[in-house]
């Protein structure tokens, strides 16, 4: 058994709290006991324990009903302990600067904590700001990393860090977006709705730079000149050499970032004897679908997810106090800017809800479109 570590959270503590972590990794035989991988005392204050978890509080507070209340030490088990650290730091507001630089991993077990201790994470997540922003700046990310901080930003309430995740994911993802979750804590995850809606962003965006680009094969297809049909050839096979078109094969093993990066390579125009009807600005088009691809989504936003979260239990009336936004203002009451896109797929209510909104949203200014979306 490894020794006992010492940490002083409080030197006026008068309750050492002994946490025992286990390796879980280490598969067990049967009967066999779990294998402690690290003990480490904390020197905490009790009642700083009490006033800040509820589980705490049961179990010292009340004298004589449990068998830890009038005890100097107590034990837990299977916590990890440096998550433990930063959780009795938070509860005595004595955070460090090293209990920044934990690994992703903590930050779940961290969670894990809080919820078995029912202790209220609310005041972490300025330092889980710190800790990302230490995070993104020290460790290039990639499609693995965003996966794994959907979870924690989500709970945390970080909204420009849950943003840039799910905007990552829909634009770096080939196939369909998972999160995932390294410990073996199975019951944190984000609701299944939300998974949902990044996926479908990531579809829609397939579908607005298809309708980007398809408008010279519209054009063409109705024209009356003879070297159409060339033309049409050319436009096609230019993007079918830079690895774009056909955009629904190109999309069964690309994500929508390789295929932008894609587009910024594309060069065509008609030959000499083409008409006037044929001389479009092939490079335009697709200069301007690729900008509008681009910019169209920017993350889901936990703003106007929680607007969408039930209030009065009535699904109809939350998504009615959405109302209150003026015209275009779809990031109004939000922490970051983002325009309607994010709002739409942000909402996590009822579909024909938020389909009804839209109508009468865009009927008063006469341009509803039901396909839009």
């Amino acid at each position: 058994m490894p020794a006992s570590k010492e940490v002083v959270v409080c030197s006026r503590g008068d309750l050492h709290v002994e946490v025992y972590e286990y390796d879980e990794e280490i598969k067990l035989a049967e009967g066999q006991n779990p294998i402690v991988a690290h003990i480490t005392s904390f020197q905490v204050l009790k009642q700083v324990l009490e006033a800040k978890s509820k589980l705490f509080k049961n179990w010292l507070g009340w004298e004589g009903r449990w068998s830890e209340a009038g005890l100097k030490t107590v034990t837990v088990h299977h916590d990890n302990v440096i998550a433990m650290e930063v959780l009795f730091r938070s509860m005595h507001d004595a955070m460090t600067e090293t209990v920044e630089k934990v690994e992703m991993e903590v930050i779940w077990h961290l969670v894990a904590a809080a919820d078995k201790y029912f202790v209220d994470i609310t005041p972490l997540s300025y330092w889980f700001a710190r800790w990302h922003a230490r995070f993104i700046r020290t460790l290039p990310l990639n499609f693995e990393k965003y996966t794994k901080l959907l979870f924690p930003t989500w709970r945390f309430d970080h909204a420009a860090a849950f943003s840039e995740a799910t905007k990552f994911l829909a634009y770096e993802s080939v196939y369909h977006v998972t999160e995932s979750n390294p410990t073996k804590y199975g019951d944190l995850h984000l609701p299944p709705r939300v998974i949902q809606q990044i996926n479908a962003a990531k579809g829609r965006l397939r579908t607005v730079l298809h309708r980007g680009l398809f408008g010279p094969n519209e054009t063409l297809l109705f024209a009356g000149c003879k070297c159409k049909a060339q033309s049409l050839w050319g436009y096609e096979k230019a993007l079918y050499d830079i690895e774009v078109w056909p955009l629904e094969r190109v999309g069964l093993h690309s994500s929508m970032s390789q295929i932008l990066a894609r587009l910024k390579h594309f060069k065509y125009s008609v030959g000499p004897d083409a008409c006037s009807g044929c001389r479009m600005d092939y490079e335009r088009t697709v200069h301007e679908a690729h900008s509008s691809t681009l910019r169209y989504f920017d993350g889901l936003c936990l703003d106007c997810m929680d607007h969408t979260k039930s209030k009065t239990h009535d699904e109809d009336e939350d998504y009615w106090m959405h109302d209150i936004l003026l015209e275009n203002q779809w990031d109004s009451g939000c922490r970051f800017r983002h325009d309607e896109p994010t709002w739409y797929f942000s909402f996590m209510g009822r579909r024909e809800v938020r389909d009804r909104f839209l109508k009468l949203r865009r009927s008063r200014r006469g341009n509803f479109n039901a396909n839009e979306f």
